[in-house]
């Protein structure tokens, strides 16, 4: 499986932070049907068709890992790009 990896540090307290993620997730969800749980207060974990991942919350930083399948090798730096454009834009 390919690999993406990205961290970006934030300005946000920890309930501003998980509401993002929480966001983020339901629209992953509703889009492309990826489903997802929590685990705990700071790690959700992520499933979808070629795509399983986790994200997880630290104070003031988030970090996302996902793994692609080898349909969506292809697609890994579309990935990635616009996995970095919505990380800048709900974790400023």
């Amino acid at each position: 499986m390919a690999t993406i990896e990205k961290r970006r540090n934030h300005s946000l307290d920890e309930a501003a932070a998980r509401e993002q993620v929480e966001n983020l997730a339901a629209k992953l969800k509703t889009k492309y049907g990826i489903s997802y749980t929590w685990q705990g207060d700071s790690r959700v974990s992520i499933k979808g068709k070629g795509v399983t991942g986790s994200v997880d919350l630290a104070p003031g930083s988030v970090a996302v890992a996902l793994d692609l399948a080898l349909m969506l090798r292809p697609m890994k730096g579309q990935i990635a790009k616009a996995m970095e454009e919505q990380l800048a834009k709900k974790f400023p």
